[in-house]
């Protein structure tokens, strides 16, 4: 879930989960994640704090199980719109006890659930209730009260407005305030007004207006701007009071010219003595005295007397005193009036319980009395309504700034004085009301942005407009803030003063930042893409974006593309069918090859030519809205392979059903999955009745399943394999089956299971049987009969005549030979009636046996070799036989003394070659011709090539090659080839 950093804008998905944390718990909202199925993920300390409930109580908690009893009916519906529409919800909500408060409410949906944001609205729906009540009393109140916009055209006035000037609000609206106009102020005066207005500030004063009878009234009238968040003024509010009988009763109390000159409400006049000299009647009314009985008293005696129980009479004595002796006042501040006369004001408040707080200000004038002696006119007036304006007015604008992250400032250069707003403080992070200066400033100003904030400063202080962009630091963390400042210069053309705004724009620069980061991520991941890729704006399926694959598939440039509507990207008769595949496709992941009907999705070039294609969408949310992310892939050839595949199904089912031989399929676990029709005519189950069962149910000794399967999946290089072993048919009879177990493996090439092609080898194995009995009969008369032979034949030779003792030697000669033709044919027996196993070893320790052997054994032949350290094969352990069978062979045919025989193993990659080389006069076309088994040994056959023949058995069930060939010396070569592997 995408955690909300506040009520408006998401926090960056790339940030980790505790730099989001961070910043959720610096926001005013509180914060609460769930998921798609409603259970809670994070629950922030606001929300802690809020329902009295730690985290740890209800994170994986669901959210109706936890606060289903708090939760009302209308909210939880609004819950589940916003999860089922992907659409936020903004609304205010009355939480019930025991919570008991309303919430303003934000919730953001994305793909892993929904985030939830609230803010106490309580405080806010009661200034609201406030606010109702404030435009209650506007219309109640006894001041005339009118607005404008910027322009001046009157857009509200209340009924005392009417009651004062005889208009009605039909005839004042769209009027400006000169339908009151008259005559007695000049344009200079207005023009002051609108300065000050336009300029923000209220402005205050007494204008003599006229009333719709023609006749004229005195008003004092406050007019104060209205500004929206970004400080921009877009009205004016003005307050009217019809002073015109209290101006004529001032007017009728003005006994002396100098109070005239200074009096407002309560008045009266100190000397240098500091005597009240005079006081008019406001004062008399008040203090209860004559003007006889209070002329010529200390004013301390009368402040002593008349003082509130709650007024500090000091301050009011050291303004006097100040004011007398010509010395810059501790108490109070100098106030400019319009006319460039400056008066100390001195403000106190005080509390009555029948009107409660009022507020006083009073104002100290200096003035030279008729005999030229200094003195003191002092007028006291209540302000307290014009406070209570200017408190709302300062309690709007600190809520606009605090709305609108914005704070202000004022610098006085002259006095070298630096005010900061509240909020203008919360944004550099400092406790307001602590004492600023510009070097406290600059030194929060991010140290890489210093001299750029000195040198637009500096340039300011010359006339330039000072508006910049600049980061800060505040508690280790990096803020961006924007600020616009106003230099006010005086006649030499030096600043005297400045007035500005920060606003702090941290959200606005994140937000940047990352959607400079997306776009570059989108648009490398666009172009890189080796296939088209379409960007679909979601809502309206405009197509607003396309990379080259894009475009190659188009035959179109990127400009012809952009614009079009994505059901284009389609041949016109399946655009219906587009549309209603892609209608639900927002906030989604998927791929598509076909239609809801079932028909293949085409792309359809610029010229016409359609191509069959597999479509990804994707959906992401960009600042403009959601986009749709389509990847196209041509598929034409994954179909053609798919159509192989199946055709290649269809051929492996018919050969795998014709085979007579018995298949049987299993898992990888030995559990039977399919069988060919050869196994349920040899076996007799059907697969319907087998299918789960172990391969074991077929075997006679259920250890054997071993000896298949397990032992042998530790290495897929040992398979396929075969062995003799003994099945069960559903019958019960038992039978040898030969059994050639190999891989079962699907297309990424894993293992999914065996395949066990058996063969019924009953015959066989009883010939083998029967050809076993009778070699060891043969064997047991040939041996018995020869020894008779052999015994009788020295007899004779040693007993004999000459002639007789010559025969007997043919006879011993020929004897030897017949037992040695034996021994020949009984080795081959064994061969032919027992099973040899192949297996890895170094051929090269048994080749050096065979030629000691025959070394031994013929002493006149020269048997050279040439020999590697090691040779590895894969083979019987016959093939050493195999080979003193070639060199006796070699060696007992030649035709020379001394025959010469040559030995080399070559050692390959994937062969081994073992070549025999001899000298004599080669083999006998007969043998060779046995040897290569072009013929077969038949009752011709003379006996001395059997060793040849043994030798090509021993080959043969070593799965190697017999090579024969004659060389240059006249004999012969012949070469036994075995694999390595």
């Amino acid at each position: 879930m995408t955690i909300e950093g506040n009520a408006d804008e998401p926090m960056p998905a790339g940030d980790t989960p505790a730099k989001q944390f961070q910043y959720l718990e610096r926001t005013a909202d509180a914060v609460y994640t769930v998921d798609t199925e409603w259970t809670i993920t994070f629950w922030d300390s606001q929300m802690a704090q809020r329902t009295g409930t730690d985290p740890d109580e209800v994170v994986g908690e669901n959210l109706w199980d936890a606060f289903g009893d708090v939760i009302p009916p209308e909210l939880e519906e609004r819950y589940r719109t916003v999860m089922e529409t992907g659409e936020p919800a903004e609304f205010d909500q009355y939480i019930p006890e025991p919570l008991d408060y309303w919430a303003e409410v934000r919730v953001f949906a994305d793909e892993s659930g929904l985030s939830v944001h609230s803010r106490d609205a309580t405080e806010r729906r009661a200034r609201r209730s406030q606010l109702r009540k404030f435009e209650r009393m506007v219309q109640h109140t006894g001041h005339a009260v009118f607005f404008t916009n910027v322009d001046g055209e009157i857009q509200y006035v209340n009924p005392s407005f009417e009651r004062m000037t005889g208009y009605t609000s039909a005839e004042a609206l769209g009027e400006t305030p000169h339908l009151l106009t008259s005559g007695e102020h000049g344009d200079a005066f207005f023009a002051d007004l609108w300065e000050t207005i336009l300029d923000g500030s209220t402005w205050n004063g007494e204008i003599v207006n006229e009333r719709k009878d023609g006749t004229q009234f005195i008003a004092n009238i406050t007019i104060a701007p209205v500004t929206n968040d970004s400080g921009t003024v877009t009205n004016f509010v003005a307050i009217y009071d019809d002073i015109t009988e209290r101006k004529e009763r001032e007017r009728r109390l003005q006994t002396h010219e100098l109070v005239v000159q200074a009096m407002n409400e309560v008045a009266f006049l100190v000397d240098g003595r500091k005597r009240i000299q005079f006081a008019n009647q406001a004062v008399l009314d008040f203090a209860d005295v004559s003007l006889e009985a209070i002329t010529g008293l200390p004013i301390e005696s009368f402040v002593e007397g008349v003082a509130a129980p709650d007024e500090d009479e000091q301050r009011f004595l050291n303004a006097v005193d100040s004011i007398l002796t010509d010395e810059e006042p501790d108490v109070g501040e100098w106030i400019r009036e319009r006319d460039g006369t400056e008066t100390l004001s001195l403000e106190f408040e005080l509390s009555f319980e029948s009107v409660g707080r009022v507020v006083v200000e009073q104002r100290f004038v200096p003035v030279d009395l008729y005999d030229g002696e200094r003195g003191v006119a002092i007028v006291s007036r209540d302000v307290t309504t014009r406070k209570e304006q200017e408190e709302t007015i300062r309690t709007h604008l600190e809520q606009a700034q605090e709305i609108s992250n914005v704070g202000s400032w004022h610098l006085d250069l002259e006095a070298e004085e630096l005010y900061w707003s509240d909020e203008c403080y919360r944004i550099f992070g400092i406790q307001p009301g602590q004492p600023m200066t510009y070097e406290r400033f600059l030194s929060l100003v991010h140290p890489r942005d210093r001299e750029d904030v000195e040198e637009a400063w500096s340039a300011a202080l010359d006339g330039e407009p000072y508006e910049i962009e600049h980061r800060i630091v505040v508690d280790d963390e990096v803020k961006w803030v924007l600020e616009t400042a106003e230099i006010t210069f005086d006649e030499a053309g030096d600043p005297v003063k400045g007035i500005g705004v920060v606003q702090d724009i941290t959200p606005q620069k994140t937000r940047e930042k990352q959607i400079d980061a997306s776009r570059q991520r989108y648009k490398t991941l666009l172009q890189s893409a080796p296939n088209p890729v379409f960007v679909v704006e979601a809502n309206t399926g405009e197509l607003i974006e396309a990379n080259e694959a894009a475009e190659t598939l188009r035959d179109q440039d990127r400009d012809e593309i952009i614009g079009l509507h994505q059901s284009q990207l389609h041949p016109p008769e399946e655009r219906e069918k587009v549309r209603e595949l892609f209608e639900d496709a927002v906030g989604k992941e998927e791929v598509w090859r076909e239609y809801r009907d079932g028909s293949r999705i085409r792309a359809v070039t610029s010229t016409g030519e359609t191509v069959p294609v597999e479509i990804t969408v994707s959906t992401f949310q960009l600042p403009t809205g959601p986009v749709s992310y389509r990847v196209f892939r041509d598929v034409t050839e994954q179909i053609g392979r798919e159509r192989e595949i199946v055709e290649q199904k269809r051929r492996f089912e018919s050969l795998f059903n014709s085979i007579r031989d018995p298949i049987v399929v299993t898992d990888t676990e030995g559990r039977i999955t399919n069988c060919n029709p050869g196994f349920s005519r040899l076996f007799g189950y059907e697969l319907d009745a087998i299918e789960g069962d172990s391969l074991a149910t077929l075997l006679a000794d259920d250890g054997e399943l071993d000896t298949l399967l397990s032992a042998e999946c530790a290495s897929q290089d040992t398979l396929p394999r075969s062995w003799t072993v003994d099945y069960e048919k559903k019958s019960g009879q038992v039978f040898p089956g030969e059994s050639s177990v190999s891989y079962l493996q699907d297309y990424e090439d894993s293992v999914i299971g065996f395949v066990d092609h058996i063969r019924d080898v009953s015959e066989r194995e009883e010939n083998r049987q029967q050809l076993r009995v009778m070699d060891r009969v043969l064997r047991h008369n040939i041996r018995n009969e020869m020894n008779v032979i052999m015994g009788r034949a020295e007899f004779i030779r040693a007993e004999g005549s000459s002639e007789i003792r010559s025969q007997a030697g043919e006879i011993l000669e020929t004897s030897e030979e017949f037992v040695e033709l034996a021994a020949k044919q009984q080795k081959i027996t064994t061969l032919l009636t027992e099973s040899s196993e192949r297996e890895r070893y170094d051929v090269v320790p048994a080749v050096a046996s065979a030629v000691s052997a025959v070394r031994e054994q013929h002493p006149e032949a020269t048997v050279s070799t040439t020999l590697p350290e090691s040779c590895p094969v894969t083979a019987t352990r016959e093939v050493g036989r195999a080979v003193r069978e070639l060199i006796d062979n070699a060696v007992t045919h030649s035709e020379t003394v001394f025959p010469a025989v040559d030995l080399t193993v070559r050692r390959g990659d994937d062969v081994a070659e073992i070549e025999v080389s001899d000298n004599g006069p080669g083999i006998p076309d007969l043998e060779w011709r046995v040897l290569t088994r072009e013929v077969e040994i038949g009752p011709l056959y003379h006996g001395s090539g059997l060793g040849l023949w043994l030798v090509n058995t021993i080959v043969r069930q070593s799965d190697g090659r017999l090579l024969v060939d004659e060389n240059d010396a006249g004999g012969s070569t012949v070469t036994i080839v075995l694999r390595t592997g």
